[in-house]
């Protein structure tokens, strides 16, 4: 590893492999993996005090699990992240103090998930963010085990779960004022918005036909998808009986493709702007 004084960044310049295995990065400065990590888990950040950015480079990392604890993880190319667990571990009341930062890189996460351990963070205004200040999509491509996420998408991340090999996954989102004003995407597998989540500032929606669309809420809500203007249903949305009106009146350009299926509560009325059927 090296040292650049000019910029306190510890570098890595060699590969580590360890399978199976946790490697703990504690830094307060900056720290740069330039080579693959093959890891079962890669943990980042103190519990109290707050670390750096820990920027990963390599397209070759193969790590299971990764678990972020009060600093940055930022991706310094396309896919460094090829199908890991993303959970978090203890978040910070700073977005830029606590995220997945896309960078503007396209990434593959198996799922985003929190540490039962730690769940005291997850309902309060503590939250892990996945963020990116450019346009950047990330892909979760599920898991045997559905997931439930308490982080926030900011900035202008789209979001795609892909769950081909696992259709009876589902990525719930929960309980976060989420505000990227990306795209939000389910192809296979299922998306589930749920316990008071929002995306507000989300445009477009797309579910694919071998995906699925919940959205729910534990009490009466409204507008939780305000700022969207299309919508295409090519596969499956239900809206759950909690729910009001998700959208804003008469601005959604609505598509229900040849199976596209929207469920609606008996009561709910839905004005949009266009319907194309």
């Amino acid at each position: 590893c090296a040292t650049d004084s000019s910029t306190s960044v510890l570098t890595f310049t060699k590969a580590v492999s360890w399978p199976g295995k946790t490697l703990r990065v504690n830094a307060y400065g900056d720290v740069r993996f330039e080579a693959p990590l093959v890891l079962g888990s890669l943990t980042v950040g103190y519990n109290s005090a707050l670390g750096g950015d820990i920027t990963l480079l390599s397209k070759q990392n193969q790590i299971a699990n990764i678990s972020l604890n009060r600093a940055n993880i930022v991706a310094g190319d396309d896919f460094v992240l090829s199908g890991a667990a993303f959970s978090v571990s203890r978040g910070f009341s700073s977005e830029t103090r606590s995220a997945l930062d896309l960078n503007g890189k396209n990434q593959v996460l198996a799922s985003l998930q929190y540490d039962s351990g730690s769940a005291k963070n997850y309902y309060g205004e503590k939250s892990v963010y996945v963020r990116s200040s450019t346009p950047a999509t990330l892909f979760l491509k599920g898991a045997s085990t559905s997931r439930t996420s308490y982080q926030t998408l900011s900035g202008k991340v789209s979001l795609v779960v892909d769950a081909a090999d696992y259709p009876s996954f589902t990525q719930t989102f929960a309980g976060r004022a989420h505000t990227t004003t990306g795209t939000l995407s389910v192809s296979n597998g299922t998306l589930a918005v749920a316990l008071g989540a929002t995306f507000k500032k989300v445009g477009e929606i797309h579910v694919g036909p071998s995906g699925n669309l919940t959205v729910d809420a534990s009490t009466a809500l409204s507008g939780m998808f305000t700022g969207a203007t299309n919508v295409i249903v090519d596969g499956r949305m239900t809206i759950g009986a909690n729910i009001t009106n998700p959208f804003t009146d008469e601005t959604v350009d609505l598509s229900l493709g040849e199976n596209g299926e929207l469920s609606l509560p008996d009561a709910m009325v839905l004005r949009v702007k266009s319907l194309t059927i």
